[in-house]
């Protein structure tokens, strides 16, 4: 049916309630291309990022990076993508290839709903790759929101080597996109980085500070 053209979302619909994993599977790849246009279809992908079947849970990660193309992006992707790449997801290869469905359309609204979650549910190592790739790939709202999660790190005066070198690291990925991206941060955001660097400055020049600080700041 579907290399006919004839595929409808309720054939898929269908095979979306069986019992037998890898018919769920199947499905989830044949609903890829339907998932636009059906709420109902949706919300039954949406129901597979919690399957039992760990294969069924990894395709539906796969299936929303296979729909990157201008229009074709899965509606509720960022909040399916949340889930399968928080620690609420035992498998290290779903999460992985969640991670991977992350791109420059959606990284604004999966690092949103990422850090919406319980922290429980959140780990320093996804946490940071999701801000990293917001600085490199993602809109002014992406960067913005990068950039304010990372320099709440400073906001209680401490310069923590491992808050210093997030930072570090957000920064070379702004200074590794194109020259030609037009970014646009808020006045507060860029004020609270100038006053950061003015900060490190002086703490590397105070003979007085701790070499680990000194460190820290440079």
């Amino acid at each position: 049916l579907d290399g006919l053209g004839q595929l409808l979302p309720t054939d898929v619909a269908k095979a979306l309630d069986s019992d037998i994993p890898e018919v769920v599977r199947f499905a989830v790849q044949l609903a890829e291309r339907l998932l636009k246009n059906d709420a109902e279809l949706q919300s039954r992908f949406a129901a597979l990022a919690h399957a039992d079947s760990v294969r069924v849970r990894r395709q539906v990660a796969l299936s929303i990076g296979a729909n990157r193309r201008p229009g074709q992006a899965v509606p509720g992707a960022a909040a399916i993508l949340s889930t399968l790449i928080s620690a609420a997801e035992p498998d290290a290869y779903v999460r992985s290839a969640a991670l991977n469905s992350v791109s420059a359309d959606n990284i604004n609204s999966v690092l949103n709903a990422y850090l919406g979650r319980p922290a429980a549910e959140q780990t320093n190592n996804i946490r940071r790759n999701l801000l990293l790739l917001a600085v490199r790939v993602g809109d002014s709202a992406a960067v913005e929101r990068a950039l304010q999660v990372c320099l709440q790190n400073f906001d209680n005066g401490s310069l923590s080597h491992e808050a210093a070198a997030l930072l570090a690291a957000a920064l070379d990925g702004l200074d590794s996109r194109p020259a030609t991206a037009q970014l646009q941060l808020t006045s507060s955001t860029a004020q609270h980085l100038r006053e950061l660097h003015k900060k490190a400055m002086a703490t590397i020049t105070n003979a007085n500070e701790p070499d680990d600080v000194q460190m820290a700041a440079l």
